[in-house]
């Protein structure tokens, strides 16, 4: 992880005198697959949803019905799940111990 108080350090310096006495808000946005501060992979709402239905034994066309999308886009959220969770199938997904962030 980056140091948080270092970057601040930083932009606060690169922004004195720009501001004035108004309040600077600084936003940090992780990209996706990013772990976060506990060292698990995110997984987007949605990639959490496909995950879960797959670890019900739903099939890629099952899942895109149920959630209004299409078999394409099923396989699209697979392989980033299948990245993040460094796996290779939805056998090895179904199989893992898997706390509820990941669905």
């Amino acid at each position: 992880m980056h140091d948080i108080a270092a970057l601040e350090a930083v932009l606060r310096g690169a922004l004195a005198g720009v501001a004035g006495d108004r309040e600077i808000v600084i936003v940090a946005v992780m990209p996706a697959g990013q772990p976060d501060q506990t060292g698990r992979p995110v997984l987007s709402k949605r990639e959490r949803e496909v995950a879960g239905l797959v670890r019900k034994g739903l099939t890629n066309q099952q899942i895109a019905r149920r959630l209004g999308i299409t078999s394409h886009t099923v396989n699209h959220h697979l392989r980033r799940i299948f990245k993040k969770l460094d796996i290779v199938s939805r056998v090895q997904l179904a199989a893992l111990e898997v706390p509820e962030w990941v669905g």
